[in-house]
């Protein structure tokens, strides 16, 4: 679970979140939507520990002071927008570094290529691979320590259809495994939304969605995308 209360974040003058509160639920995604520079991005930076919040009244993941980073990172997993990797290494020395990293075995590395189909490129330098590939490749590093709780920051760039769709029924299958899951997009209609709960970032404050039925336990609900 996330608990975030009364965020702020200012660059100099420049105020990014104002006062935003979010509740991220176990079980189920969470999609936080909003233009670009509305606080998205800035917001799963602060819960992975990249961003220090100007003051915050909580900041809890799992119950741990997210401010905490070290003790903090250890039950989270985090995509970045845009992720980028080591041109000269390969996926195979990518997700082995990383997997040392997190302290993660052989066979799930293993796994996670074949899940991701990482296969027919392992041995292929990252720099001269697509931009879906290396998608796939950042994808799979998120789901490297198997953390109960995934924050991905636009995870369908440069992804076709298929693998869209095939990204979505992996994080179903973490949300019913009882993970927090929260993706920052910028497009709902990438997304089919049925049941889950989606926020929207707009002048640094976070609300629920202008679809959403704000009542009790279906609050931030939607029907459709």
């Amino acid at each position: 679970m996330i608990e975030i209360r009364k965020l702020n974040k200012t660059y100099g003058e420049t105020v990014v979140l104002r006062g935003a509160d979010l509740v991220v639920e176990d079980g189920r995604i969470t999609f936080l939507v909003g233009d670009n520079g509305a606080g998205k991005s800035t917001t799963l930076k602060i819960l992975a520990g990249l961003v220090r919040p100007t003051s915050v009244e909580r900041l809890e993941i799992n119950g741990i002071d997210a401010r905490r980073r070290r003790k903090a990172q250890v039950s989270t997993a985090y995509l970045p927008q845009g992720a980028s990797f080591h041109h000269a290494m390969t996926p195979a020395q990518t997700l082995d570094f990383y997997g040392r990293l997190r302290g993660v075995s052989r066979r799930r590395i293993r796994g996670l290529t074949e899940t991701f189909a990482l296969e027919a490129f392992a041995g292929q330098p990252v720099g001269e691979l697509s931009g879906g590939m290396v998608q796939r490749l950042a994808l799979a590093v998120m789901f490297l320590p198997d953390a109960p709780v995934l924050l991905a920051d636009e995870p369908v760039a440069s992804l076709d259809p298929d693998w869209r769709d095939r990204l979505q029924e992996l994080l179903r299958e973490e949300a019913a495994r009882g993970k927090t899951v929260l993706v920052a997009t910028h497009f709902l209609d990438e997304w089919r939304t049925t049941g889950d709960r989606v926020v929207v970032c707009r002048d640094g404050v976070i609300r629920p969605h202008p679809l959403s039925r704000d009542e009790g336990d279906d609050r931030g609900k939607v029907g459709s995308s």
